[in-house]
């Protein structure tokens, strides 16, 4: 008799981390790090992405996967939301307007180490989302 086992995780916070790795092809032509690789929390990809909705009507910004206030992550929801947020990036790199934004160049380049730093970066963000909600 096999018994199947199963894995569950279950977390409920907001501070769930992203690892983002960026490669850039030809960086070597412009003397640019060829590499990034930096962390973001799942709230900074809502934040960025109404930022660039909001800066860029005239482009098509991915959609993401809608977050809650409280939500389960099991291992299903978790590689949803990874294709969500790698779709958003690669759409969001595909658009030279939109890549050459001083926030998008930041959250793709910028390595916070401390999660002080993360959340500061956080609340540079949201200060960006508002100044766009007041225009």
């Amino acid at each position: 008799m096999v018994e199947e086992q199963t894995e569950y995780f279950i977390f409920t916070t907001k501070l769930l981390k992203f690892n983002i790795r960026l490669q850039i092809t030809g960086a070597e032509r412009y003397k640019a790090k060829p590499s990034f690789s930096v962390f973001r929390f799942e709230t900074d990809f809502y934040i960025l992405r109404n930022i660039v909705a909001l800066s860029y009507t005239q482009c098509f910004i991915p959609p993401l996967t809608p977050g809650t206030k409280e939500t389960v992550f099991d291992k299903k929801s978790l590689m949803l939301r990874e294709r969500s947020f790698s779709r958003f990036l690669r759409g969001v790199i595909r658009c030279p307007e939109i890549l050459n934004h001083p926030l998008v160049l930041e959250f793709l380049t910028a390595d916070h180490k401390t999660n002080k730093e993360m959340k500061e970066f956080t609340k540079k963000l949201q200060t960006g989302e508002q100044q766009l909600l007041k225009e």
